[in-house]
Order: structure tokens, then sequence, then C-alpha cells
């Protein structure tokens, strides 16, 4: 009976080490790389279509590379705040649209900060079973090493704009053409998978919309302009687990564990 009662005592005690594992990384850097595909003024179907949210816009011949560095902080087993900062460009064209004889076009170049709230719907590391799980090659891992987020958040985004107009028989009556540098804040959602690799390296993906609080991200805003501009930010991220000290602090000249 003693012997049960020890061997429940352990099962239990080693539970809640299990249950409090994600605090032993608390912090992580991120470095990552994207692109981005805009939604907006410029090239695409008509604004009177249902556009899905510009995803039948995506153009391949427009999509523009990303750079993306990153820090995240776990508040509780599930949730987190992410913190980004993005080098981004954005471009568009009236070709092969139904504006294709306003003959625009746009290069976007700008820098992305951001604040994001993630929720894991599955959380990697979640507890499968309050036991240990056995196959024929012997003793199986209690944890999943995939994780499922949805993230929401806000930011802004300073942007230098290069627009101009090809020679056409389009005469701009109400087009304002504001080219230059701009700020506009931005608020974001989307979704993230990530995968852990080990103790200290992870890799995610996401993707996230990005709606614009101005009509200036291209440079352009029109007399049949309803809303403002958008853009679909994809990423690819590789990530560092920093290890925890126990008073929760950052540890990060010392050999990890």
């Amino acid at each position: 009976m003693r012997n049960y009662l020890l061997i429940l005592l352990f099962l239990f005690n080693f539970s809640g080490l299990l249950a409090q594992r994600w605090k032993l990384t608390r912090y992580e850097a991120i470095a990552g790389v994207g692109f981005a595909n805009y939604f907006g003024d410029i090239g695409g179907t008509s604004p009177t279509q249902n556009n899905l949210f510009g995803l039948k816009d995506i153009n391949l011949l427009t999509t523009r590379p990303a750079l993306m560095v990153g820090a995240r902080y776990k508040t509780t087993e599930i949730t987190a705040v992410k913190f980004n900062l993005v080098l981004i460009m954005i471009s568009g064209t009236d070709r092969g649209g139904d504006n294709f004889y306003r003959r625009y076009r746009f290069n976007t170049f700008g820098i992305e900060h951001t604040l994001q709230y993630e929720r894991a719907i599955i959380k990697e590391e979640r507890r499968r079973s309050s036991f240990a799980l056995y196959n024929r090659r012997g003793l199986l891992s209690s944890y999943s090493n995939k994780g499922l987020y949805v993230f929401g958040g806000l930011g802004g985004i300073v942007h230098y704009n290069d627009i101009w107009r090809e020679p056409s028989n389009y005469t701009p009556k109400i087009d304002v053409v504001k080219k230059g540098f701009h700020y506009s804040g931005t608020l974001m959602g989307g979704v993230m998978v990530k995968f852990l690799y080990d103790n200290r390296y992870a890799f995610s993906a996401e993707m996230g919309l990005r709606y614009v609080l101005s009509d200036y991200l291209d440079g352009l805003t029109t007399s049949v302009s309803r809303f403002n501009d958008i853009y679909y930010y994809t990423n690819f991220s590789i990530i560092y687990r920093i290890k925890t000290s126990r008073k929760g602090y950052p540890i990060l000249f010392r050999r990890y564990y």
C-alpha cells in the first residue's frame, strides 16, 4: 500500500511539473521571411463585386518579399503577446484588372510595427493523458509538438509610395494622388501554426490581414473608394526559445539546459 501511495504521489508531482513546463521558456526571439499581397485602389476587380477581402486579387506578379524580427512573451500556457518589426514591400498595377484603362502603377516600401495578442486553439506541449502512454517500442511522449493559434492586434506602418501613371487616354478628375512618405495605423488578425523542434528551437508559419487606417498605402484615393487599403502578410519564422530563470527573467548568456 505504501508503494502505491508513493507512486501516486510521484505521478501527481510529475504531472504538476509538466503542467508548468511552458514557464521554462516564456521568452522567444523570432526572425523570419515572408511576402505581402495588396488590395486597394490600384488594380484588381471592381469594388462593386464580391472580392472576399481581396483574396480574388492575389497576384504572384505583384507579390513582394518581407523581412521580420520579433519577440514573444507567454502570459499564460495558452496566451502570449508578440511584437513584430517588418521591412515590407508592396506593389500593384492596373494592368490585367477592371481598371486597366487608368494605367496606374505603384511601389511602396515601409517599416511595419505591430503588437499582437495570441491565443492557442491547439497548444504545443499540451497534455494528452494523466498517465504515460506505451507502445511496442516503449514510452510515448505525452505532449504534442504542434500548436495552432489565432491572433489579433494593432500597430502602424511608416511607408514611402512611388506612384505613377503610364500614358493613356484616361483623364483623372476626382483622383487624389499623394506620393511620398506617410504614416498609417493598422489593425490586424490571422492564424499561426507553430512546430517545436527541441528545447531551443521552433518554427512557425502565419498568415494575417492588415487593415490600414488610411487610403494612401498606394498613394491614391478615388471617388469610388469605399474602403481603406488592405494587405495580406504571410511569414515563415525560426524561433529561439530563451530559458527563463526562477524569478521569471530571460537567461541570455548562460548555457542552455
